[in-house]
C-alpha cells in the first residue's frame, strides 16, 4: 500500500522490523498442544498397564513355598514307578 509523505512522493508503509507480538502466541499455542498431546499418551500407557491387584494365577502359592505339595507329587511319582 502506498502513501503520500508531506513532499508528495510515494512511500511504502513497512511492518515494524522487531515485532514479537505472535511470539507469546505461539509459545502458548506449543504448550497447550504438548500438554495435550502428554495428557493422550499417558492415557493410553495407563490403560496399556495391567490393573494392580486383580487377576487370579492358577497357581496362587509358589511351587517353592509349598514344600507339602512337592512332596505329594513325588510320592505320586514313586508310587507310579515303582
Amino acid at each position: 500500500m502506498a502513501t503520500f509523505d508531506p513532499t508528495g512522493a510515494k512511500t511504502m508503509i513497512t511492518a515494524p522490523q522487531y515485532d514479537f507480538r505472535p511470539l507469546p502466541y505461539l509459545v502458548s499455542l506449543g504448550f497447550v498442544g504438548a500438554a495435550t498431546a502428554g495428557i493422550f499418551f499417558g492415557a493410553g500407557f495407563l490403560l496399556l498397564a495391567p490393573p494392580l491387584g486383580v487377576g487370579s494365577s492358577a497357581d496362587p502359592v509358589p511351587p517353592i513355598l509349598d514344600s507339602t505339595r512337592e512332596n505329594r507329587r513325588q510320592e505320586e511319582f514313586n508310587n507310579r514307578v515303582a
